[in-house]
């Protein structure tokens, strides 16, 4: 047991911290184990440690607007982690101000005990160190004969300068083939900075790909590398729900057992940041995630920011807000299960975080002019997204950054599922009040051809920093149905956008 007065060292007075600093919030658990795993976390980045219950929502958030933190980082035992606690941090989160947008970047901490936590907190500050390139490393189930070949650097891998190896393990392969597949491309996947997972899954597999005693067994070790991972409930080290499609309800699995957990596991096998899912999560979303760290550049916590804002959006004008799990529903492929998929994620790591901000391509990019007291303009450009083939295991990642991921209303995917372009704009001083948003051109570059468009989404953020101006523009033209999504991802985009200010 540690004394009260290291206790209290450790602690800190956070009160006293001013506003936009690094706030780790713990429940240190039983022989306050984790307690050294979040004051290393708080030495990292010169922060506050704090107790918390994360049961006590309102107690959370008087707290977090005391603090008024750019950073949170969550340091809890794996028990205390399940979707249901991430829903309610997510909506805590948003509260801190009036905006129905996340006010802080986030992330956790946890370990199968407090000092495997410790072991991954080491690793984060190990790979601050480090310089990070683009070499990426996929890796991916497949339904279905024959299995594609894949190109070692696909039409969007170039596109995005990926340096890209990846491997396909299909479902109905012999158990022996595909372990002998999914071990080789673990132990390739040390050399590599980035990489992506995809995946049906659970808890305790990744489906036909490991389980995880398989990570253990095969001494796997990631070396660093920023993990996305896309299969349900891979990131879960706690308590789990499963929809019975039947009845609609969800059921009350209980608690992962800590050595069959993939997400401990996977914190275990040398990662520096891991993004998965905690309930039910889809490939586009992973998708899209993969590429605001690859290509935006964004921190670990900023891109997680970005994709709750853009739920929050898809929420408007209700603010994010989930029931708990013995009240949710499964109504099908519909709004209500797209909104659920949308806080599907967790990531552990150092929020702030950004190991690809130097290399980042910016494919997707924007300016702002200010052309009079009243008026900004600005210039969203869409660079060609892939280079060659459409046809490749890649592509997915230049449709997911084009898709509406809410725009499916009932179940027919096919026809509902939408695109759009999404960015968030920084506002000059005094722009808080933004009257109107009007997009005056959504074309192909030099104007060559006009976009289908539908009315702009948008609305300000206030930030420490200032106000952001978010801004969602739908293209009117389903993602599968039409041919727009292989135009647009060969020849890229062009929208301009005029602000006007009261």
């Amino acid at each position: 047991m540690m004394s009260s007065l290291v206790i209290q060292a450790l602690l800190g007075m956070a009160l006293a911290a001013p506003p936009g600093g690094y706030l780790v919030l713990v429940e240190p658990g039983a022989e306050e184990a984790y307690l050294p795993a979040a004051s290393a976390m708080a030495q990292l980045h010169d922060g506050q440690v704090q107790r918390c219950n994360i049961d006590d929502a309102p107690a959370l958030l008087a707290m977090l607007k005391a603090h008024q933190p750019r950073w949170v980082v969550f340091v809890l035992p794996p028990e205390r982690i399940d979707v249901q606690a991430a829903h309610r941090l997510l909506e805590v989160a948003t509260q801190v101000d009036d905006d129905p947008f996340v006010d802080f970047e986030y992330a956790f901490i946890t370990g199968r005990d407090g000092g495997a936590a410790l072991k991954f907190v080491e690793r984060i500050k190990a790979a601050h160190q480090r310089e990070y390139g683009l070499r990426a490393g996929f890796l991916g189930s497949w339904e279905g004969m024959p299995i594609p070949k894949i190109d070692r650097g696909g039409g969007a891998a170039k596109a995005l300068g990926l340096d890209m190896t990846a491997q396909l393990i299909g479902v109905n392969e012999l158990d022996q083939w595909r372990e002998s597949k999914a071990k080789a491309a673990l132990a390739d996947f040390a050399t590599r900075d980035v990489l992506l997972f995809f995946s049906h899954g659970y808890p305790d597999e990744m489906v036909s790909c490991f389980k995880a005693p398989d990570l253990r067994a095969w001494n796997v070790d990631l070396n660093g590398a920023i993990l996305v991972n896309c299969a349900c409930y891979n990131g879960a080290p706690g308590r789990w729900w499963e929809p019975n499609f039947a009845t609609g309800e969800y059921i009350d699995r209980g608690v992962i057992e800590p050595e069959k957990s993939i997400a401990l596991a996977v914190l275990d096998s040398g990662v520096a940041g891991y993004i998965g899912g905690i309930d039910p999560w889809h490939g586009p979303l992973a998708n899209q995630v993969f590429l605001l760290l690859t290509d935006d550049g964004l921190s670990l916590g900023g891109a997680a920011k970005r994709m709750y804002d853009r739920l929050a959006l898809a929420f408007a004008p209700q603010r994010i807000d989930y029931a708990p799990m013995s009240e949710r529903r499964w109504t099908g492929e519909g709004v209500n299960n797209r909104l659920g998929n949308g806080a599907g994620m967790i990531v552990y790591g150092d929020p702030a975080f950004a190991p690809f901000k130097e290399r980042a391509a910016h494919l997707l990019s924007h300016s702002t002019e200010e052309t009079d007291q009243s008026t900004l303009r600005c210039t969203v450009t869409m660079k060609p997204l892939r280079d060659g083939t459409v046809n490749q295991l890649d592509a997915m990642l230049p449709q997911a950054r084009l898709m509406d991921y809410y725009s499916v209303l009932t179940a027919d995917v096919l026809n509902e599922l939408k695109m759009e372009v999404h960015r968030v704009f920084n506002l000059p001083e005094g722009w808080s009040d933004v009257e109107s948003v009007e997009v005056e051109s959504l074309t192909t570059p030099g104007g060559e051809r006009e976009v289908p468009r539908g009315p702009c989404q948008w609305a300000v953020e206030q930030t420490l920093d200032g106000s952001l101006l978010h801004v969602r523009i739908p293209i009117d033209a389903p993602i599968f149905r039409s041919t727009w999504q292989v135009f647009i991802t060969a020849k890229g985009l062009e929208a301009r956008v005029r602000i006007s200010r009261k």
